[in-house]
């Protein structure tokens, strides 16, 4: 066989078996990969004579396997991957180096985290705001996720695109890659945050199962103890996720009546014991300005609603 011609059959096998949970870039020279950035990556697999010792970048040291036709050399210690293994022997393999886990993702047998929800149909510009709040002050004593599902809140995507799209794929398929969740997490001071999706529109193309299984993942994985869920758009599922949450904060603009509230709680039938009704007074300024009032007036009122 033809160097690169045995990765080309391996490539095309696993994406005909199990393409909806890998993603594949293939090079079958050296030149090819002349300028790419390893790190990024899973895992890596090379044939034994693609590059000498000496030219292995050093952060393939914990992903890189190579595909060698002695089987002797295969050991779960070393970097070798016999080549003419069947097909899922190596697929463990592979997922092992890359810190995946095939399967039985969302039922675990670990303890759910506990769910709160933010909505308002009236002040919805101030759901991220008091979102922040509410998870600086869990924060203090839990370890709290916000997971943000209300389109164009102002919470920033990572640049390098990975946040809840990837999770969501991850749970869709079935497997998923520790590093991958953990370069899906944003840091604040005492919480943390899901990266936002950068194209709204799959918020409402998902489903309650697929988020259920995100915040699961992450409760698994990462030790969230606590999930904070900013809903925006409606979704498959969505009055059903009240059932999941131990309560929802209603934020209402004092003074502010509408038939919208009225359909919304018809909706939401018998989930109303989980919304707990906070009426602010709303400071039109800037975000900055909304964060700043919010820390400074509801803190105090969110504390007893959370005792």
């Amino acid at each position: 066989m033809k160097e690169g011609d045995y990765l080309k059959r391996l490539s095309s096998c696993l994406m005909k078996h199990y393409g909806s949970g890998m993603e594949i870039h293939l090079y079958t020279g050296c030149k090819e990969v002349e300028g790419i950035h390893f790190g990024g990556q899973d895992c890596v697999l090379m044939e034994e004579n693609f590059m000498t010792g000496e030219e292995f970048p050093q952060e393939l040291e914990k992903t890189l396997l190579i595909l060698t036709e002695e089987e002797s050399m295969d050991t779960e210690e070393g970097p070798y991957l016999w080549k003419y293994q069947s097909i899922p022997d190596m697929v463990e393999r592979i997922q092992k180096t890359a810190g995946r886990s095939e399967g039985k993702v969302l039922s675990r047998g670990k303890k759910d985290p506990i769910i709160y929800g933010i909505y308002s149909l009236g002040a919805p510009h101030m759901q991220l705001p008091f979102a922040k709040t509410i998870g600086g002050i869990l924060g203090e004593t839990k370890k709290v996720l916000l997971l943000d599902l209300q389109e164009n809140s102002g919470l920033e995507a990572r640049e390098d695109g990975l946040g809840l799209e990837d999770l969501l794929a991850m749970v869709s398929a079935g497997t998923y890659s520790q590093k991958r969740i953990k370069e899906s997490i944003g840091h604040m001071e005492n919480w943390d945050y899901v990266s936002p999706v950068t194209n709204s529109e799959c918020i409402c193309e998902s489903t309650l199962e697929l988020y259920r299984g995100v915040w699961k993942l992450l409760a698994d994985e990462m030790g969230y103890e606590i999930v904070l869920c900013n809903l925006g758009s409606r979704f498959q599922g969505f009055f059903r996720m009240f059932q999941e949450m131990e309560k929802c904060f209603f934020l209402e603009k004092s003074g502010y009546t509408s038939k919208r509230e009225g359909s919304f709680y018809k909706e939401l039938g018998n989930y109303k014991d989980k919304i707990l009704v906070l009426s602010v007074d709303l400071d039109e300024g800037e975000d900055s300005m909304n964060e700043q009032w919010m820390r400074r007036e509801v803190q105090e009122q969110v504390r007893q609603l959370l005792n």
